[in-house]
């Protein structure tokens, strides 16, 4: 299958309730990311998503998957930072092979971009379940 997006609604959920398992859902407000098959998280991302590591592929991916918009405002910010960041900043996200969920400017990104723990928790564990 594939990652699927349904409303947070009654009919949505009845619509996710019907997918075969297994199938592993993000809330993530008004919608709801469903992750299937391939791209189920491994269980200890989905317990533990602070030691969640990623490449850039699948943070953009991640973001993806939880929505177009979350997308747009990472490369907003990674853009951005490109161009005003501190050189350590720019560092970090110009030649990282990888970023941890704990990572100091992994959090200031998403101070930066207004995102919730929660919510960069659910882009890290979407990221999390697809090949490098």
């Amino acid at each position: 299958m594939a990652i699927l997006k349904f409303d947070n609604t009654v009919a949505g959920w009845a619509k996710i309730n019907v997918l075969p398992d297994p199938r592993h859902p993000i809330i993530n407000g008004a919608r709801v990311t469903v992750l299937t098959e391939g791209d189920i998280p491994p269980p200890e991302a989905v317990v533990n998503p602070a030691s969640i590591i990623l490449n850039l592929n699948q943070l953009h991916a991640g973001a993806l998957a939880i929505g177009q918009t979350r997308l747009t405002e990472l490369e907003t910010y990674i853009t951005g930072i490109l161009t005003t960041g501190t050189p350590a900043q720019k560092i970090f996200w110009k030649y990282s092979g990888t970023v941890r969920r704990i990572d100091a400017k992994v959090n200031q990104m998403r101070l930066a971009t207004g995102w919730s723990n929660s919510l960069l928790d659910s882009i890290f564990i979407a990221g999390s379940g697809l090949d490098p």
